[in-house]
């Protein structure tokens, strides 16, 4: 019985720590040093999120990209973070082609930094 009771307690304090944590969105940690890393980051999310995730693009030219939803608002990209991470991680952005490995590490480091 109180081996059973601390199975569940561990349990339950892990999907704590896992559910607070983010992993689901984990964009991992800043980096020390990584300012050139950053700067190729926000390179990639200007020439590859922001063709689409601006406010000065509207219409069919957004690609179906909610139209509050703009990147060129850095609060914008340090409140959606993890969930520009995930997708773009997934393969599900840009819908133009996925990025090179290098360049999503570039916006992973990006944003992991953005959204301390």
């Amino acid at each position: 019985p109180m081996r059973a009771s601390l199975v569940v307690l561990i349990t339950a304090l892990t999907a704590t720590v896992l559910t607070a944590s983010g992993c689901g969105d984990d964009l991992g940690e800043c980096p020390a040093d990584s300012a050139a890393r950053q700067a190729q980051g926000l390179e990639v999310l200007q020439t590859k999120c922001m063709t689409c995730h601006s406010s000065q693009v509207s219409g069919s030219a957004r690609l179906g990209a909610p139209s509050d939803l703009n990147f060129d608002d850095p609060g914008t990209v340090q409140d959606n973070a993890g969930d520009m991470w995930s997708e773009t991680d997934d393969g599900a952005m840009p819908p133009t082609g996925e990025l090179s490995a290098e360049d999503k590490e570039a916006l992973r480091v990006y944003l992991a930094c953005t959204a301390q």
